[in-house]
């Protein structure tokens, strides 16, 4: 009986510890976990600037908002980042070039607007080119596709510059 007793020890034990392998193995090879704004801020800083200081996280529900900024040689750049709680993995980015404005002539065509694209996603397809105009100047509002990735960017009209870029990432991201 004493035996038994101490032969069914030693198994609960050995399962008890298999378990518990398993576990660890397993935790190992998963994705990271996004349970808290630390990790968040961790996953959305593969997407800036490695010198970009965080701004902050906040917490949206079903995902965070992370936001960090960058100055360097006269750049001043925000980004807006979304971080998917639920899918572990950014899902979208805004970048903001803040010193760039909209001028107040037109100076390129829609196909230098293509051509320029082209360059900055050589895989994209356009979807819509819109010209508009505000209190700033024009604006020409690209949205474009490559894959099941979507983006929309905004140049300036006068000088082609970047003033806002916005990825809606695919579901396979890095």
């Amino acid at each position: 009986m004493k035996n038994t007793k101490h032969a069914a020890g030693l198994f609960t034990a050995a399962v008890l510890a298999g378990i518990l392998v398993l576990g660890v193995v397993s935790v190992g090879f998963s994705k990271p976990v996004v349970t808290d704004a630390v990790s968040a801020g961790y996953l959305a800083s593969r997407f800036v600037p490695q010198t970009s200081d965080l701004q902050g996280v906040k917490d949206a529900g079903d995902h965070y908002n992370v936001a960090y900024a960058w100055t360097t040689d006269g750049m001043n750049v925000d980004y807006d980042i979304a971080v998917s709680k639920a899918e572990q993995r950014v899902t979208s980015s805004t970048t903001r070039y803040n010193n760039n404005h909209a001028g107040s002539e037109l100076n390129l065509s829609e196909r230098q607007v293509r051509e320029q694209l082209k360059k900055r996603v050589p895989n994209a397809t356009i979807d819509t080119i819109d010209l508009s105009a505000d209190a700033t100047g024009f604006v020409y509002t690209v949205n474009y596709h490559s894959g099941a990735t979507t983006g929309t960017i905004k140049l300036d009209a006068a000088t082609g510059n970047t003033l806002e870029k916005t990825v809606n990432y695919a579901s396979v991201n890095r």
